[in-house]
């Protein structure tokens, strides 16, 4: 028997039959010990770039959609990994290291981008306080005083919207146009929607994966099934025009492999699934660019406004906002009201000019 206390203060007691056996297990045990130390030293004295990968593993992929994960491990590379911010001991940032490293970067680059490397860095900062490195995590307080303006995802115009569906007519992806903007899906949803999912007996649709393009070297494949995001799995009305686009792309041949995406509905041009959002927005610059030559009128919109548009319309519709944030699968009505459903000027002038004091009595 060999008694030692271990360098966190432990007691430790190794037994065996003979001296030869005791001594044998105290060496490995010196071993084990030994590297247990330096794994500790190692992840105690983690940069922000050595500690990225393990981030990614138990805090970033649990917590966000593949194609999110996926999204940030392209972002840190590009833009933090070889940054003098990167190279930072995580214990030793302070909350003016971060505010500095993204308003430095805010100057030069998109408010969009610059709000992902916070999301990045908040992500790193919660699996540091999760690793009990440091107690709290500052990222959330850090506040970003960016003069760029977003770029705002208007609805389409009336006039543009009916030039375009006429002219995508004969396109491979127009029933998915006509799906999404009559339903309001995300694009990743209309990529994973089944043959299971679509319900014409009562006219609904079930929302409950999406296709999300992911980065090989984090998740083995180009391309995965996963749940939608926000977890936003929901029941969807079909209306005659939505339900009609879906039956004629049901109708088409398809090219199966004997696995899940062979009940996929929408598909590339060659009948392969599952589709890909490059390539459907890349049908609508098509359908942009033959306008353009066509008619002489320019458009500049991706499939996501096809949702933005659907929003809007619901509104002026007068469908309550609590409504269309459930079809939407938003979390929050406020994400309705702020970003997807756009003000209708003409309407407000018109309420606006129904409101008149000058006939008030004293």
């Amino acid at each position: 028997m060999y008694r030692f206390t271990n360098y966190l203060g432990e007691r430790i007691t190794i037994y065996g039959s003979t001296f030869a056996e005791v001594s044998a297990k105290s060496k490995e045990f010196e071993k084990d010990k030994n590297r247990e130390k330096r794994r500790s030293r190692n992840v105690y004295d983690s940069t922000i770039e050595e500690l990225f990968e393990k981030a990614l593993e138990y805090e970033i992929m649990p917590n966000v959609t593949p194609s999110t994960a996926s999204s940030y491990n392209k972002y840190f590379k590009k833009h933090i990994k070889n940054s003098w911010y990167g190279e930072m001991k995580v214990r030793k940032v302070k909350p003016t290291d971060t505010q500095k490293f993204l308003m430095e970067f805010g100057q030069t680059h998109a408010k969009k981008t610059t709000t992902i490397l916070k999301a990045i860095i908040k992500h790193i900062f919660d699996y540091a306080v999760l690793s009990e490195l440091i107690d709290y995590n500052h990222v959330p307080s850090v506040k970003l005083r960016l003069d760029k303006p977003e770029k705002v995802v208007e609805s389409i115009p009336d006039e543009d919207l009916s030039l375009f569906i006429k002219y995508a007519k004969g396109y491979h992806y127009y029933n998915l146009f006509v799906l999404m903007l009559n339903t309001g899906i995300r694009v990743s949803e209309a990529i994973g929607l089944r043959d299971e999912d679509v319900d014409f007996e009562n006219n609904i649709i079930y929302i409950r994966q999406a296709g999300h393009r992911v980065d090989k070297n984090v998740y083995g494949v180009k391309y995965m099934l996963a749940e939608p995001k926000n977890c936003s799995k929901r029941i969807i009305p079909l209306n005659d025009v939505a339900k009609a686009a879906l039956i004629d792309e049901m109708s088409k041949p398809r090219k199966k492999d004997g696995t899940a995406n062979d009940n996929l509905i929408f598909r590339k041009a060659s009948f392969e699934a599952p589709s890909d959002q490059s390539l459907i927005n890349g049908n609508i610059r098509a359908v942009q660019n033959l306008i353009k030559r066509v008619e002489g009128v320019e458009m500049d919109f991706s499939s996501h406004s096809f949702r933005h548009t659907f929003a809007t319309k619901c509104a002026k519709n007068g469908m309550p906002y609590e409504d269309i944030k459930k079809i939407l699968g938003h979390k929050d009505v406020r994400t309705t009201l702020n970003v997807y459903v756009s003000a209708d000027m003409t309407n407000i002038f018109k309420q606006m000019n129904n409101i008149n004091f000058t006939e008030l009595k004293s």
